[in-house]
């Protein structure tokens, strides 16, 4: 083989393995939040705690929009982050009026309005959880219920993050008929409103009430004022496109999880699904009241408990380190069927087998081109 050709062919070479190591690197799971937030590698999610979370003033810290001090939060003091947004105590002091401020009139007429987020400081892996909040009934405003998790990757399909995620959503311009939908972090494409939807009947009545997500490690349930709606099980949750998710993976959330409320302006970039315009009137302001949030820990066999530890570990501790597995094309379990510990062997021999199909591929084309 002559010099020139030997040279090039080292050059293609390197540039296989290149893509190989980006193809590597993109299969892992980041330690970091959606927005891009690097997470401390000390940072514990601690254990969910049974109880009734009111939303009264001394219970919320504002974050002032640092979104890195939730890290450092004193959850013995605190139940609630404000992530953004305006939080008003006038009426109520156990409630909390989350606030959707107009954009102002001079600036461009596809602004969005300032919503308000709170998230809880704990973490839950499995339990039962219920919020009571009135939603408003205006085109373009959307009240959640959420639980969000800090597991997320970059779905390669549509360059989208996505994360473990059950979703109570109502949407101003029918809140008679709230919506559920779930996300997972596994998934290659988000597959956005393919997994959810209105609920089948109306509720009775606007005002208050009472939205229920129960999430078992085989099931969630979505109920309004103790009536299921919806009930979605582990084992029947397929992606709507088979390429959107790795072989033998299920379309359900399993990592640790905060509860999160909102209310935000979803008139201009989701205006077929969330209606629109907002009918403002002469308020510079629509506030959405969130009374409480009730939860039910379950412990690693879905049984309720008073504290478990948030990551599945076992027994409850007083906080638990964070675990952010690499991903592969095998479920990750999470825990084990005796000791809901995560089944770190297996899921890093399955990873490692993964990623060395890469390198081996990539090397048994370099030495093909050479003639070895």
């Amino acid at each position: 083989m002559a010099a020139w050709t030997r040279r090039w062919t080292l050059v293609a070479c390197y540039c296989i393995t290149l893509f190989a190591f980006v193809v590597h690197a993109q299969q892992s799971t980041i330690p970091s939040t959606p927005s891009g937030l690097l997470i401390p590698p000390t940072f514990k999610v601690g254990d969910c705690i049974s109880g009734r979370l009111d939303l009264h003033k001394n219970s919320i810290i504002d974050l002032g929009g640092a979104e890195a001090s939730r890290f450092t939060v004193d959850r013995n003091k605190y139940n609630f982050t404000l992530d953004y947004g305006q939080v008003d105590w006038s009426h109520q002091p156990n409630s909390a009026s989350f606030v959707l401020t107009r954009p102002p009139p001079s600036s461009d007429p596809k602004a969005i309005a300032v919503g308000t987020r709170v998230s809880t400081t704990r973490y839950i892996r499995y339990g039962k959880i219920t919020a009571r909040f009135d939603p408003a009934e205006n085109p373009g405003v959307v009240a959640t219920f959420i639980t969000f998790s800090d597991m997320h990757r970059m779905a390669p399909i549509t360059k989208e993050f996505v994360q473990d995620e059950i979703d109570w959503e109502t949407v101003g311009r029918n809140t008679l008929l709230p919506e559920t939908n779930l996300f997972t972090y596994k998934a290659l494409d988000v597959e956005r409103g393919m997994h959810g939807g209105p609920i089948a009947s109306p509720i009775q009545g606007t005002g208050a009430h009472e939205y229920t997500i129960d999430w078992k490690s085989d099931s969630v349930e979505w109920s309004i004022d103790g009536k299921v709606v919806r009930t979605q099980l582990r084992n029947q949750s397929f992606p709507v496109n088979p390429a959107s998710l790795a072989k033998d993976e299920f379309w359900f959330p399993d990592s640790p999880s905060r509860i999160q409320l909102s209310v935000w302006d979803g008139s201009m970039t989701n205006r077929e699904w969330a209606g629109g315009p907002i009918q403002w009137g002469s308020e510079n302001t629509i506030k959405v009241p969130f009374e409480w949030v009730d939860i039910q820990c379950y412990d690693n066999h879905d049984h309720p408990v008073d504290r478990w530890s948030a990551d599945g570990s076992g027994l409850p501790t007083a906080e638990a380190a964070i675990v952010v597995p690499p991903l592969s094309g095998n479920r990750r379990d999470g825990q084990s069927s005796t000791q809901g510990q995560s089944n770190s062997v297996t899921r890093g021999i399955s990873g490692t087998l993964s990623h060395a199909t890469i390198y081996i591929g990539a090397a048994i084309l370099c030495l093909w081109s050479i003639g070895l």
